[in-house]
């Protein structure tokens, strides 16, 4: 009986000393080459108010580029700086953007939790009374 609580205790402490690290000190580097790899990204899906708003986009590139540099590619071939960064908020993985220069790219700019990242979308959901939606695709 005794081995038994012995092994007992001696799993317990081992699964406690195998915890994770915390959750604002993961580094998200991999997910982040994957948004600063060449090409750029389209709005696929913008929705806010319960309103499909995607045509507001239609034409645009998006660059995430190193330091933290977004770079909007307008219709007219016009560039828009603005920046980006990777993160925890709330223990939430999350993609700050910020924009500025007129109303459609200002309405980007927000703190996105990402749903989903892989090399062909992000998918992006803030999270407001009315949830917007924002997916960018290659």
């Amino acid at each position: 009986m005794h081995v038994f609580r012995f092994a007992s205790l001696l799993l317990l402490v081992v699964l406690a000393g195998c915890t994770s690290l915390p959750e604002d000190s993961l580094s998200p580097a991999a997910d982040t080459a994957l948004l600063t790899a060449s090409g750029s990204w389209t709005v696929t899906r913008y929705e806010e108010h319960n309103r499909d708003e995607t045509h507001h986009y239609q034409g645009y590139r998006f660059s995430f580029d190193a330091g933290d540099v977004l770079t909007v590619t307008l219709p007219d071939g016009s560039k828009v700086t603005g920046s980006w960064r990777r993160g925890r908020d709330d223990g939430q993985e999350v993609l700050d953007i910020l924009l500025a220069g007129s109303k459609d790219l200002e309405d980007l700019s927000d703190d996105w939790r990402i749903l989903q990242l892989d090399d062909q979308r992000i998918e992006l959901r803030d999270d407001n009374v009315e949830p917007e939606w924002l997916t960018f695709s290659r």
